[in-house]
Order: structure tokens, then C-alpha cells, then sequence
């Protein structure tokens, strides 16, 4: 127990989902003791079109809140709402978050360098 009160999904996060790529970062202020910051997230879908989401998140152990705070999906059904999701930290470069809209969805950790900056592209480090 004493090792997942100590989890958190900050970070840069991809998977793959219908034919999607799905890009999520989940930050958090330096020193904050709080597991909670803001969130982005791109998906790009098969034609090249990009759906951004900007929100708020909270975790604790297993439970994780995300607040949609703006998104490009016109009317969304989930926006201004805390919605709930459950986290696992499945491996040292992977998470999974089940809940709406995120059906079992196992992320891996992005590039090192990965930066969601919702006034360019995604962009990932050259190595």
C-alpha cells in the first residue's frame, strides 16, 4: 500500500485506440504535496485531425478525477464534470485508465522530450 499512496501520473502518455493516437500529459507544480495539476491531451485521428482537451486532475491511490475544462468536441457530455477513472501503475513506462471515453486504455510513457503545447504540433525530441 505504502508504494501506490505514492504514485502519480505525471508525465507524457501515449496509446493507441481505433485507429486513434491519444497523447495525454498530467503535470504538477515543483514541490506541490498534492497529487493533482492540470492536464493535455491531443487525439489524432485517422485523417490527421487533432481533438484537443484541457482539464484539471486529482489522484489518490487507485482513484483518479479529471475535470474537462475546455475541449474541442462541441458540446462534450463530460465537460464540467469531475469524472471518475481508475489508474493502475501496471510498469515502471505504463499506466492503464479505465473509465468514460478510456475503455481499459494502456498508456506508455512518450519520448523523452515529449511536450503537448497546445499553440504548435505535438512534438517529440530527436535522439
Amino acid at each position: 500500500m505504502k508504494w501506490l499512496t505514492k504514485q502519480t501520473p505525471v508525465g507524457v502518455w501515449v496509446t493507441q485506440h481505433d485507429g486513434s493516437t491519444i497523447t495525454i500529459g498530467f503535470e504538477q507544480e515543483p514541490n506541490e504535496e498534492l497529487k493533482e495539476g492540470i492536464y493535455k491531451q491531443v487525439e489524432r485521428i485517422r485523417d490527421g485531425k487533432e481533438i484537443k482537451e484541457f482539464g484539471h486532475w486529482t489522484a489518490h491511490m487507485n482513484n483518479l478525477q479529471m475535470l474537462i475544462l475546455a475541449s474541442e468536441i462541441k458540446n462534450h457530455p463530460r465537460f464540467g464534470q469531475n469524472t471518475a477513472y481508475q489508474v493502475l501503475y501496471v510498469g515502471p513506462h505504463s499506466i492503464k485508465i479505465t473509465g468514460p471515453d478510456r475503455p481499459n486504455l494502456v498508456y506508455n510513457k512518450a519520448p523523452e522530450g515529449t511536450v503537448l503545447d497546445f499553440d504548435k504540433q505535438v512534438e517529440q525530441s530527436v535522439e
